[in-house]
């Protein structure tokens, strides 16, 4: 696909012609009329509309139902502070969001017609000290000295109750998170923690060896499961997954998984205790052409074949 463009004595482009293989396809073209730019589209596309303030700030954009820029449209309108930043966006039915900033230039409120009105304070370090949203939910947040997150409560940081998450890092691998804790309220009503933690890295820091402590009175380790789960996974010379492993957990038995890629790296089959993916073919441009799924790659073995087609030169299914 190839597209010639035309421009203007300003050097702006007025015209766009796309071909493919040499044949002409479609062509939009540019205007520009003061405070506004207006674009065509190609058949079956939206001709767009762009209005602009004396500072280069987009005020309007409209989209039309036709290909060209004729009739009804659908708007959405900008206002801006004196700073610059984006005070509110209007939708053509009259759905507004808006924003205030502190005069360090931080949002410090953003209103949503969907969620309400969400609150942001910050630290002296310009981190996010805490974030309350409409409905008066307070979340407070703690950093270590490199500014990396490692604390999580809800409503107040006095009550140790209260804490909802926690982060460590630098234990396996400098500079890496490898422990993420979550805490919850059991069935019992006391408060319990899950844990993941990296135990090891490779040397592209992809984590290959993670466990999941269950708490002891977790309905998972009542049932059975054990409270410490072990997860594997091991990536090629191009930085690909190709392996991983589950643990058995209620039923069903540990199963590894392992995924095979061609020399351009496309995946090819992807196993484990049955096929899964049995075969890929793609196009010279890398879109997936078909995709053989079953459980058993033997020739009598029942399989489904998943086929696209792509258009030359646009790419479009």
């Amino acid at each position: 696909m190839q597209v010639d463009t035309t421009y203007d004595g300003a050097a702006r482009p007025i015209a766009s012609e796309t071909k493919v293989k040499g044949v002409h396809r479609w062509t939009t073209t540019t205007k520009y009329q003061g405070d506004r730019v207006i674009q065509t589209a190609p058949e079956g596309g939206q001709a767009t509309a762009t209005l602009t303030n004396a500072l280069g700030q987009t005020t309007e954009t409209r989209e039309y139902a036709a290909p060209d820029a004729t009739g009804s449209y659908n708007h959405t309108r900008y206002t801006y502070t004196p700073g610059g930043q984006q005070k509110t966006v209007t939708a053509h039915d009259t759905s507004a969001w808006s924003y205030n900033y502190d005069l360090f230039g931080r949002q410090t409120s953003a209103t949503d017609p969907d969620k309400g009105t969400t609150s942001t304070r910050y630290t002296s370090l310009d981190q996010v000290d805490w974030t309350q949203d409409a409905e008066n939910n307070k979340l407070l947040y703690q950093y270590d000295p490199l500014g990396r997150k490692t604390d999580l409560w809800q409503t107040d940081k006095a009550v140790a109750a209260n804490k909802l998450a926690h982060w460590d890092y630098d234990q396996v691998a400098k500079g890496q998170q490898d422990t993420a804790t979550r805490y919850a309220v059991g069935t019992d009503g006391t408060m319990q923690a899950y844990v993941e933690k990296i135990t090891k890295f490779d040397g592209l820091y992809n984590a290959t060896i993670s466990e999941l402590t269950l708490p002891d009175n977790d309905a998972l380790v009542k049932a059975g499961v054990g409270p410490k789960l072990t997860f594997d996974a091991s990536y090629n010379a191009a930085n690909q997954l190709s392996g991983f492993s589950d643990p058995a957990v209620a039923g069903l038995a540990l199963e590894g998984i392992t995924n095979k890629y061609d020399d351009l790296g496309n995946l090819q089959t992807v196993n484990g205790t049955t096929g899964y993916v049995l075969g890929a073919g793609y196009s010279e441009l890398g879109d997936n052409t078909i995709l053989t799924v079953g459980t058993d790659s033997t020739s009598s073995a029942k399989k489904a074949y998943l086929r696209s087609a792509y258009e030359t030169g646009t790419g479009a299914a």
